[in-house]
């Protein structure tokens, strides 16, 4: 396995011989170090998004802006239950 700042990484999940910038569906999973809730937290059973979490959102609001060929679907942010 190889090392990245000297730590162990598991291998790319990215399928072998697969044109990522294909015409496709995409599914996206951000984990976060240690899982901690940086996007934001749930309060009074809603989503609450931090500084971090309203800039990831409106990044991915304006991704058809930069990329006109680009649909996007739902996006959801899952605070972890300690």
């Amino acid at each position: 396995m190889d090392k990245f700042q000297n730590i162990y990484r598991i291998e790319s999940a990215r399928l072998k011989n697969w044109d990522y910038g294909r015409n496709a569906w995409y599914y996206v999973t951000i984990c976060t170090g240690q899982r901690i809730c940086f996007f934001g937290d749930i309060t009074d059973g809603k989503m609450k998004y931090s500084p971090a979490g309203d800039i990831a959102r409106q990044l991915w609001i304006e991704i058809p802006n930069q990329f006109g060929y680009a649909n996007l679907d739902e996006f959801i942010v899952i605070p972890i239950v300690l």
